[in-house]
């Protein structure tokens, strides 16, 4: 198998591809020490033999420390790392009381993460440093907090952030599958065109509205005697874009006389 291909929950991925990319994002991740490698192993499904496999590919070496350089250089890496500095400290065993973790947003969402298969009780436990059993079992007993567990999983729901989150697991099974049904011969015609649209959809860098995202458009009518009116103004629906104003404005009495001129027929509406 090439370098340039890695397995990932037995799956063929390329380095080029979005999985792909993101796996290596975050194996540079792991080296400034912003994830830990049972964070990056549970996230790609990585066993230890796999995890020992991909250290011997120099091909991912060389993109890690491609992609190291870049984060270093926008200044991804150190953004990233004074937000882990400054990010509250989880509770130790000691102060983990139903009390205190009842006003903790990130616990009550990685809980209800957790009661939804997202996330296992292994990964919250260790983040929150939960590591006596009796902790845990005080913290399942307890009404006020599973109450308040129960409405963040109906609010997920609600907002469309359990799909989500549980769509972004299944979506790196879709590609194999998608491409045994393009290249089955024996399949209908109809399902390998789809087959083949869909992984053009997801082997896309960005969707193409956001490529055109920025683009705009100009009006500038000429009032004549060097007077101008110029509006410029986003094509796709902003609130925030006060580009559209008038940029050259025409004295009143100009525009007054322009409007008379035009109901007289005057110029033949030629600029005055």
């Amino acid at each position: 198998m090439s370098n340039n291909v890695i397995i990932l929950r037995n799956t063929p991925i390329a380095l080029t591809s979005n999985v792909g990319r993101a796996f290596v994002c975050d194996c540079a991740r792991h080296l400034e020490q912003l994830i830990d490698n049972e964070q990056l192993c549970e996230k790609y499904r990585l066993s230890i033999e796999n995890w020992q496999q991909l250290g011997s590919n120099e091909t991912l070496a060389l993109a890690i420390q491609t992609e190291l350089k870049q984060r270093i250089r926008s200044g991804v890496s150190a953004q990233e790392a004074a937000a882990k500095e400054f990010t509250t400290a989880p509770p130790t065993p000691d102060d983990a009381s139903p009390s205190s973790l009842l006003k903790n947003h990130d616990f009550i969402t990685d809980c209800a993460r957790y009661a939804e298969g997202i996330i296992s009780e292994a990964a919250v436990r260790k983040k929150y440093h939960l590591l006596r059993e009796e902790t845990w079992t005080v913290l399942g007993s307890d009404d006020k907090l599973v109450e308040a567990i129960d409405e963040m999983k109906l609010q997920r729901i609600r907002n469309g952030q359990t799909k989500r989150e549980k769509a972004q697991l299944e979506i790196i099974d879709g590609p194999p599958i998608l491409g045994q049904i393009m290249r089955n011969p024996g399949a209908n015609d109809r399902h390998r065109i789809d087959a083949a649209k869909a992984l053009d959809s997801l082997a896309a860098p960005e969707p193409a509205a956001a490529q055109n995202s920025n683009e705009r458009f100009i009006i500038t009518i000429n009032l004549g005697n060097d007077e101008k009116l110029r509006f410029n103004k986003s094509i796709r629906p902003n609130p925030n874009d006060t580009d559209g104003e008038i940029l050259d404005q025409a004295p009143q009495e100009l525009l007054a006389i322009a409007a008379a001129s035009k109901r007289e027929g005057g110029n033949g509406g030629q600029p005055l």
